[in-house]
């Protein structure tokens, strides 16, 4: 992206110099102060990713499932396969819309654990090897819809 905004500097200075097409000085100096500011801004944060990589990891042992996503504490988790119920897909509607489907492990203390379907996971591998672990586990292909009006559940 930051190359891209390089090139449209570029092309402004190209245009301006080949045709008689002027910008007005103001939106010009606007322009390219902008986008050279945020050229340098995501050329910054790309470096820092490549210098501070992160990983996405996934365990399943015959005791455990383990979920740990880079920076994000909230969507990590480490549960026993013995007390996961079932894997489902959840949605909530409302008078603002649907939300998008969630997936993730509910536990038979009803806790839920969402697993996001980033890092090309696949949730039915992960439910094969669930299962053979624990044959209780379910995995119903519909999705769980969760009915609100007005902040109040209604279903």
């Amino acid at each position: 992206m930051g190359i891209v905004l390089l090139g449209y500097i570029a092309a402004l200075y190209l245009v301006e110099y080949y045709t008689d097409f002027n910008i007005p000085e103001g939106v010009h100096d606007i322009i390219v102060i902008a986008f050279s500011s945020v050229a340098i801004i995501l050329f910054y944060v790309a470096w820092w990713l490549i210098k501070n990589p992160a990983t996405y990891e996934a365990f399943i042992t015959s005791k455990e499932l383990s979920i740990s996503y880079p920076e994000s504490m909230s969507w990590s988790f480490t549960v026993k396969i013995e007390d996961i119920k079932r894997i489902e897909h959840r949605q909530t509607h409302s008078s603002g819309g649907k939300s998008i489907v969630k997936t993730g492990v509910l536990m038979e203390n009803s806790d839920f654990h969402e697993i996001s379907m980033n890092y090309g996971n696949s949730v039915n591998k992960m439910f094969k090897v669930l299962k053979s672990i624990n044959p209780e586990i379910t995995f119903p292909k519909t999705v769980k819809k969760t009915f609100y009006l007005f902040g109040k559940k209604i279903r």
